[in-house]
Protein backbone atom coordinates (compact mmCIF):
# COMPACT_ATOMS: atom_id res chain seq x y z
CA UNK A 1 0.00 0.00 0.00
CA UNK A 2 1.14 3.21 -0.74
CA UNK A 3 1.74 6.39 1.61
CA UNK A 4 -1.87 8.27 0.25
CA UNK A 5 -3.84 5.25 1.11
CA UNK A 6 -1.71 4.76 4.05
CA UNK A 7 -3.24 8.09 5.39
CA UNK A 8 -6.49 7.33 4.52
CA UNK A 9 -6.29 3.77 6.13
CA UNK A 10 -4.70 5.11 9.50
CA UNK A 11 -6.03 8.70 9.76
CA UNK A 12 -2.42 9.75 9.76
CA UNK A 13 -0.49 12.83 7.71
CA UNK A 14 1.83 11.79 5.54
CA UNK A 15 4.07 14.09 7.30
CA UNK A 16 3.40 12.00 10.37
CA UNK A 17 4.16 8.71 8.96
CA UNK A 18 7.13 10.30 7.20
CA UNK A 19 8.33 11.13 10.65
CA UNK A 20 7.23 7.63 12.15
CA UNK A 21 9.33 6.46 9.93
CA UNK A 22 12.34 8.23 10.54
CA UNK A 23 12.21 7.62 14.04
CA UNK A 24 12.26 3.94 13.23
CA UNK A 25 8.83 2.80 14.47
CA UNK A 26 7.87 1.50 10.89
CA UNK A 27 10.01 0.58 7.86
CA UNK A 28 8.33 0.55 4.73
CA UNK A 29 9.87 -1.35 2.11
CA UNK A 30 10.89 0.67 -1.27
CA UNK A 31 10.07 -0.06 -4.46
CA UNK A 32 12.57 -0.03 -7.60
CA UNK A 33 10.86 3.77 -8.36
CA UNK A 34 11.64 4.93 -4.98
CA UNK A 35 8.14 4.85 -3.33
CA UNK A 36 7.54 3.53 -0.40
CA UNK A 37 5.29 -0.01 0.18
CA UNK A 38 3.80 -0.27 3.58
CA UNK A 39 3.09 -3.91 4.59
CA UNK A 40 -0.17 -4.99 6.30
CA UNK A 41 2.23 -4.67 9.38
CA UNK A 42 3.87 -1.75 9.10
CA UNK A 43 -0.55 -0.78 8.42
CA UNK A 44 -1.36 -2.80 12.14
CA UNK A 45 1.64 -0.64 13.83
CA UNK A 46 0.57 2.65 12.32
CA UNK A 47 -3.22 2.15 13.62
CA UNK A 48 -1.63 1.59 17.14
CA UNK A 49 0.26 4.90 16.86
CA UNK A 50 -2.77 6.69 15.75
CA UNK A 51 -4.86 5.41 18.66
CA UNK A 52 -1.89 5.87 20.94
CA UNK A 53 -0.90 9.58 19.82
CA UNK A 54 -4.96 10.47 20.71
CA UNK A 55 -4.36 9.22 23.68
CA UNK A 56 -1.39 11.81 24.56
CA UNK A 57 1.29 8.97 24.36
CA UNK A 58 4.61 10.36 23.28
CA UNK A 59 6.53 9.47 20.91
CA UNK A 60 9.21 7.73 22.89
CA UNK A 61 6.35 6.53 24.86
CA UNK A 62 4.53 4.69 22.06
CA UNK A 63 8.14 3.18 20.73
CA UNK A 64 8.51 1.67 24.08
CA UNK A 65 5.08 0.71 24.22
CA UNK A 66 5.56 -1.24 20.70
CA UNK A 67 8.83 -2.44 21.79
CA UNK A 68 7.78 -4.31 24.87
CA UNK A 69 5.21 -7.70 23.61
CA UNK A 70 3.78 -7.55 27.34
CA UNK A 71 1.14 -4.66 28.96
CA UNK A 72 4.40 -3.60 31.28
CA UNK A 73 5.19 -0.57 29.07
CA UNK A 74 1.90 0.66 28.94
CA UNK A 75 1.66 0.28 33.07
CA UNK A 76 4.57 2.53 33.15
CA UNK A 77 2.92 5.01 30.87
CA UNK A 78 -0.53 4.89 32.46
CA UNK A 79 1.37 5.13 35.91
CA UNK A 80 3.27 8.37 34.66
CA UNK A 81 0.44 10.11 33.12
CA UNK A 82 -1.51 9.07 36.22
CA UNK A 83 1.13 11.10 38.04
CA UNK A 84 1.15 14.07 36.01
CA UNK A 85 -2.61 14.37 36.25
CA UNK A 86 -2.13 14.88 40.23
CA UNK A 87 0.47 17.49 39.71
CA UNK A 88 -1.69 19.35 36.74
CA UNK A 89 -4.71 19.07 39.81
CA UNK A 90 -2.07 20.50 42.38
CA UNK A 91 -1.21 23.05 40.45
CA UNK A 92 -4.69 24.03 39.35
CA UNK A 93 -5.65 24.09 43.41
CA UNK A 94 -3.04 26.55 43.69
CA UNK A 95 -4.01 29.16 41.35
CA UNK A 96 -7.67 28.80 42.22
CA UNK A 97 -6.44 29.47 45.76
CA UNK A 98 -4.29 32.24 44.30
CA UNK A 99 -7.60 33.78 42.57
CA UNK A 100 -9.93 34.18 45.58
CA UNK A 101 -7.55 35.10 47.94
CA UNK A 102 -4.94 37.18 45.88
CA UNK A 103 -1.61 35.76 48.62
CA UNK A 104 1.32 35.69 46.55
CA UNK A 105 3.05 34.74 49.94
CA UNK A 106 0.74 31.91 50.64
CA UNK A 107 1.49 30.19 47.48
Amino acid sequence: MLINEVCRECFLTKKAIEYYIEQGIVAPAIQENGYRSFSDEDIAVLKKVSVLRTLGLSVADIHDVLSNKDAAALNEVCHKMSVQMLIQQEKQGLIQELASNHDWEQI
